[in-house]
């Protein structure tokens, strides 16, 4: 059961507190999303198809993959790809969203980003306090907040030079991380309490995610100074290369990894939170590593297969 920790465990270093570490993935990748799609002319016909055969064929590909080989029953079958099953849901929303974000004003786009901060904290009280509360609002809080919050960091002017921004947001990203790693500080509910998702909704997620996503945008502005040289680097053709690849076969790398890690790693390591200290933070970034550049390789190879190549996750 997901919940907040005990408090002999909170300066333990487990494996499930280096997951807050790098739990920013799915919101960032639904604000990306929001930035590249919002406020944009949408032909619902070619974004329906398109995205569904982006998105589905993959998914139904590793699905009977996985029953295969025996890896998912049936209570794990949704629960494994929530993620997939959860940006399904998001593309199906989304020409309706742009309809807002098109029509809306900064301001109001601030007022909706406003209620979906404040039904965050309502519901983090309610839910350490274990309490429930008859206000409900739901419609404010979910993966489409964060997709109406990553087009506004993209258009919002902060009157700042990229360089202090930049130096800004990483402060508060290592300082919000930090936080949560050893406060274990998160907004997760049961379907009778606010939604069934496994999405991190809290008031630290949505900082994590918001400074990071801007650290980035404005990283990519600088010219001078340290940003100037990191951005430099991160435009180098090669690393730019291993980039854009990594980000073509994303999709195929989550639905992969999902294989080894539910079928070889959650079995090896299933006691593994009893793990702390130094040891474990090694181990589960090693892990990690080990597993981007297994499934990177296995959907670059998928991808050549013909036939296959349609159903591997490989943009």
């Amino acid at each position: 059961m997901y919940g907040i920790w005990d408090k002999t465990e909170m300066l333990n270093l487990t494996f499930y507190s280096i997951k807050e570490i790098v739990r920013f993935g799915v919101p960032m990748f639904l604000m990306i999303t929001g930035m590249l799609t919002l406020n944009k002319t949408i032909d619902l016909n070619i974004f329906l198809k398109k995205k569904f055969v982006r998105i589905v064929y993959p998914l139904i590909f590793f699905l009977i993959v996985g029953a295969l080989l025996k890896i998912y029953n049936m209570d794990s079958f949704f629960t494994t790809y929530w993620y997939c099953w959860m940006i399904i849901a998001i593309y199906l929303a989304i020409p309706i969203i742009n309809k807002f974000v098109s029509n809306a004003s900064m301001k109001e786009i601030e007022y909706f980003l406003a209620l979906f901060i404040i039904t965050s904290l309502i519901y983090t009280i309610c839910l350490t306090q274990k309490v429930k509360i008859a206000l409900d609002l739901n419609f404010f809080i979910g993966p489409a907040s964060y997709l109406i919050l990553g087009y506004y960091l993209s258009k919002k002017d902060f009157k700042l030079s990229p360089n202090k921004l930049v130096l800004i947001n990483l402060l508060i990203f290592i300082g919000i991380t930090l936080y949560k790693i050893y406060n274990k500080d998160f907004l997760y509910v049961d379907q009778n309490f606010v939604v069934y998702s496994l999405l991190n909704l809290s008031i630290p997620q949505i900082i994590q995610c918001a400074s990071l996503f801007l650290l980035f945008r404005y990283l990519y502005e600088s010219v001078s100074g340290i940003s100037g040289k990191i951005r430099n680097v991160l435009e180098n053709k090669y690393i730019n290369g291993f980039i854009l690849s990594v980000s073509r076969a994303s999709y195929g790398i989550y639905l992969f990894h999902m294989l080894i890690l539910r079928g070889l790693i959650e079995p090896y390591f299933k006691h593994a939170s009893t793990m702390t200290g130094f040891t474990t933070l090694v181990v589960g970034f090693a892990i990690g590593f080990a597993l981007l550049v297994v499934s990177w390789i296995a959907i670059l190879i998928l991808g050549k297969i013909p036939v296959i190549n349609k159903v591997s996750g490989y943009a």
